[in-house]
């Protein structure tokens, strides 16, 4: 009887738990489709990028002395492409731009048609397949919206270092002296990872600690914050999600609110 009602009980906190995740799901869903677009302009076609050539960035921590307010304009930005290499194509790229207090001010997002066909295990990841984009333009022509969506602004992304690798090598314009703050690299400052090590100044060795998350994926990290979107993985949300994750590790670093 007794493992009856604990059984019981689990479900009762189990059924609770999960609408609570699919509250928080539709009200991530209701705030990004409230953020007004922001249409991208097509153009003329611009010229690839040699990625050797991309200018040095220096990605910034956030401390207690970060002037919070400076960071904004902020832009959030995702990309989803054919592959893992820097040549391979942008098949998507989204970005919503925060002005100060974190408030969503415009999103945009576009589709683009690659120069070869999507391969099979990119599709798998991102959902993204050929006949979605047979009409859509070639990221070459949409690059220079991108650069003027983002000039001027603070950069935000996750595993951000992939992203900004890509649309410079894309033709996108990067935004001269502009801040540029990777929530990956963020998380591993105010989160500890299972397994990981830290040393002890006192005994002269490191010591496992406990770890706050398993990995540092964004899905993982999302989780951890109490971030639950829909689309996992398609650029917009990833954009939503990630500007939630930013907001949220710097009340960690600083203790203050955003």
């Amino acid at each position: 009887k007794q493992r009856e009602q604990e059984k019981q009980a689990y479900e009762e906190r189990l059924a609770k738990r999960l609408e609570e995740i699919d509250r928080l799901k539709a009200e991530f869903s209701s705030e990004l489709s409230a953020i007004p677009r922001h249409d991208i302009p097509i153009g003329e076609r611009v010229n690839r990028n040699r990625a050797s050539d991309m200018p040095l960035i220096e990605f910034k921590n956030i401390t207690k002395k970060t002037n919070i307010a400076k960071l904004f304009p902020l832009v959030v930005i995702d990309i989803e492409t054919t592959g893992l290499y820097v040549t391979d194509d942008i098949i998507e790229v989204s970005a919503i731009k925060y002005t100060e207090g974190f408030v969503p001010e415009s999103c945009c997002s576009i589709l683009c048609k690659p120069r070869k066909p999507i391969p099979e295990a990119a599709t798998e990841i991102n959902g993204i397949t050929d006949e979605m984009v047979a009409d859509c333009p070639l990221f070459s022509t949409v690059a220079n919206g991108i650069s003027e969506y983002i000039k001027g602004c603070t950069i935000v992304g996750h595993n951000l270092e992939f992203d900004i690798k890509r649309l410079f090598a894309s033709g996108v314009v990067l935004p001269e002296k502009s801040r540029y703050y990777d929530t990956l690299k963020l998380a591993r400052y105010v989160l500890d990872a299972e397994g990981s090590q830290k040393y002890n100044h006192e005994t002269g060795e490191y010591e496992e600690v406990d770890g706050d998350v398993e990995n540092y994926k964004l899905g993982t990290l999302c989780e951890y914050y109490g971030i639950y979107r829909d689309d996992a993985h398609r650029a917009l949300s990833d954009c939503f999600a990630t500007g939630k994750l930013f907001k949220k590790l710097i009340e960690d670093k600083t203790a203050v609110e955003a």
